[in-house]
C-alpha cells in the first residue's frame, strides 16, 4: 500500500537525497493515479507535480542511467495496460 501524506513526504524526502529523479509526462493525466500504482508496486517511490506529470525514484538503484533505463521498461509495461496509457520520460 503506497504511503500518503506526511509519512510519504519523509521518505520522498530522504529519498532524493541519495537517488535520481526522473519525471515522467503522461499523454492522458486521467490516468496519473494508475501509473502512480503501478510504479509503487514495482519498486518506485512517486509524487505527482503536475496534473499530468510525476516524479519517479528508484531507492535501489544507484546509477542514474539504470534508473533511466529500469523506469522506461516500466512504462513501457504500462502502456500495455490499456487504452490511452502514453508516457514519456521528459527530464532527469
Amino acid at each position: 500500500m503506497p504511503l500518503t501524506g506526511v509519512a510519504r513526504r519523509a521518505e520522498l524526502e530522504t529519498t532524493r537525497l541519495g537517488s535520481p529523479s526522473l519525471r515522467v509526462r503522461l499523454r492522458h493525466p486521467t490516468l496519473v493515479d494508475d501509473l502512480m500504482s503501478f510504479l509503487t508496486e514495482r519498486g518506485w517511490l512517486v509524487e505527482r507535480i503536475e496534473n499530468a506529470e510525476v516524479d519517479a525514484f528508484r531507492v535501489s538503484s544507484t546509477r542514474h542511467d539504470a534508473a533511466r533505463h529500469e523506469l522506461q521498461q516500466d512504462l513501457e509495461l504500462w502502456e500495455t495496460t490499456g487504452p490511452g496509457a502514453q508516457a514519456e520520460i521528459i527530464s532527469d
